[in-house]
């Protein structure tokens, strides 16, 4: 009995180091199951450490989409960073808003989940 119990606490611990250590890895991560009447996510935007990307999930297809190029702007979060960076993010309907801080044309960006497509204008900063 009392083994049963150690191998038991062992597996939770476990478990609790390998969910801290993987979440560690992220900067950023937001979905879209906030919205009423929805239950599971069905998008979700993350950004980690080791990647200045943005990345799109579409859950339903089990697709990752990888943002660098910033639209027309001539921006590469990739080529850039850590120049360029994004901030102010979040998802809104059906899109993710940010902004990229660039000291020489900052952008406010829109990434349309479902089309998979990006906008980007200058704020004029």
């Amino acid at each position: 009995m009392i083994y049963r119990t150690i191998i038991i606490f062992m597996l939770l611990f476990t478990q609790e180091v390998l969910s801290n250590e993987v979440m560690n890895d992220y900067i950023f991560y937001q979905s879209n199951d906030y919205l009423p009447k929805r239950k599971v996510a069905t998008y979700a935007v993350y950004l980690k450490k080791n990647d200045p990307c943005i990345h799109v999930i579409d859950m339903r297809k089990n697709a990752d989409d990888k943002f660098c190029k910033m639209g027309d702007s001539g921006l590469d979060l990739q080529n850039d960073y850590p120049t360029i960076y994004p901030t102010m993010m979040y998802i809104g309907g059906g899109s993710f808003y940010f902004h990229v801080a660039a000291p020489w044309n900052e952008q406010k960006c829109e990434i349309k989940l479902y089309k998979k497509s990006i906008n980007c204008e200058s704020t004029g900063k």
